[in-house]
This record gives C-alpha cells, sequence and structure tokens, in this order.
C-alpha cells in the first residue's frame, strides 16, 4: 500500500471512494434514498474546489493506493485557526469496504498527523457519526469524546461525537 498526497488527476478516483464508502459505511444509518443519491460528479466539483481551486484553503489530502494503483482510501485535514484547544481538523477518512481493518486508515491518519505537526500543529479533533460502529477506531488510538452535536443529513437527523487529542503525540497507533 502507497500512501501520497493527493494529486488533481485523483478526484475522480477520490470521489469514487467517498461515495462508496458512505454507501457501506453509513447503510441503515442514513436512509437507502439519500445514500443513493449520492453523486460522483458532485463529490468529483466539490473536492475540486476544495483542495485545489480555492486559493485560500490549507486543507490537505492523503490518498492510499494499492498495488494497482486505484486509490482505495483518504484522509483530509486542515488547519483551524480559530479553534485555540484544537488546531488541527481531520475532515475525512474514509476506505472502500474490502480494504478496512488492515491499517491502512492508521498510516493515513499517520501521514495527516505528520503534515501537522510539521505546520507547528500539535492537537487535533474530528467529527464522527455516534451510530457508525467504525468510530471505536478513534478511540482505539486514544480519542477522548469531548463533545457532541445534531446533525441533518438528508431528511434524517442524527448525532455526531466531537474527538479530541490535546497532544497529538499522545495517538496511539
Amino acid at each position: 500500500m502507497k500512501i501520497r498526497k493527493a494529486l488533481i488527476s485523483d478526484i475522480k478516483q477520490i470521489a469514487r471512494v467517498h461515495v462508496d464508502s458512505w454507501r457501506t459505511a453509513y447503510k441503515g444509518i442514513m436512509s437507502d434514498e439519500y445514500l443513493d443519491n449520492l453523486s460522483c460528479d458532485n463529490r468529483e466539483r466539490n473536492w475540486k474546489k476544495r483542495l485545489f481551486e480555492n486559493k485560500e484553503s490549507t486543507e490537505f489530502m492523503y490518498v492510499a493506493e494499492n498495488e494497482e494503483e486505484k486509490i482505495v482510501g483518504f484522509a483530509s485535514a486542515d488547519i483551524d485557526k480559530e479553534d485555540k484547544q484544537y488546531q488541527g481538523t481531520l475532515y475525512t477518512l474514509y476506505i472502500l469496504e474490502p480494504y478496512q481493518r488492515i491499517g491502512i486508515g492508521k498510516e493515513l491518519v499517520k501521514s495527516v498527523v505528520k503534515k501537522l505537526k510539521e505546520n507547528g500543529i500539535n492537537s487535533l479533533k474530528l467529527w464522527a457519526f455516534e451510530d457508525n460502529p467504525s468510530r471505536k477506531f478513534y478511540e482505539k488510538f486514544g480519542g477522548k469524546i469531548m463533545g457532541k452535536k445534531v446533525s441533518k443529513v438528508g431528511y434524517v437527523q442524527l448525532n455526531e461525537l466531537l474527538y479530541g487529542w490535546k497532544d497529538i503525540n499522545d495517538i496511539r497507533f
């Protein structure tokens, strides 16, 4: 498995991983109608704008490639200049189902943490849907639940949990 910085030429594959991951990870949590209507084209436009067109953005992404050089997962993060307690934000971590639980998520998060440290960021936060069993991944690495909010996704209200590490050196890889 190869972990590397995302390129603009990766956008189509990133969008496909994003949509396919949502459809498997959130089945039974979000409505089938909502998941069936997710659009790779919309995801492509969104990621292209966020990562490559918005000159003000500091968001970055790493991708995981398999042996055939196909993207099977990704993680994106950014620096939150407003939040003094948790300056790094892990926005996304998505891996295609057949590639889960083999260490790819850990390697993607390690890459994100390394990049944050290089930018002088020493704390990290993320939001995860409470009903998503994969959120235990963050607890395994020492993430503490620091808050909760309700978000509307489609027509469904979902609880989200805020995980945090006050010191990213405390992440237990």
